[in-house]
């Protein structure tokens, strides 16, 4: 954001890095020959979800960014999910931000 696009802002609004507001963390490799594909948990890559698995990762609704590949492509999961190495991934939102926000 420039200086320019800063002056639009309502005075009550603060200016931030999203790394100051949300913790971005690296996926866990999940191999396809060690995936329970009869489990309930979305596994997710740099594309979106890529297989099922019976543990989850993270901890509730989470943001999945892409960041081998289709790097910076997002995406959600209303649930618990198994974010892969390929990725990193936000589960923990401060205050009352939706994840969906």
């Amino acid at each position: 954001m420039t200086n320019r696009d800063l002056s639009l802002l309502p005075d009550q609004w603060l200016s931030v890095s999203i790394n100051e507001l949300l913790e971005f963390k690296y996926g866990k490799g999940l191999p396809k020959g060690q995936r329970n594909n009869s489990g309930q948990v979305d596994v997710y890559g740099s594309n979106g979800t890529v297989g099922k698995h019976d543990t989850a990762l993270t901890l509730g609704p989470t943001i999945v960014v892409g960041r081998k590949g289709s790097v910076g492509e997002v995406n959600y999961s209303p649930e618990s999910c198994w974010p892969i190495d390929t990725t990193y991934y936000i589960d923990e939102f401060p205050g009352e931000l939706p994840p969906k926000f």
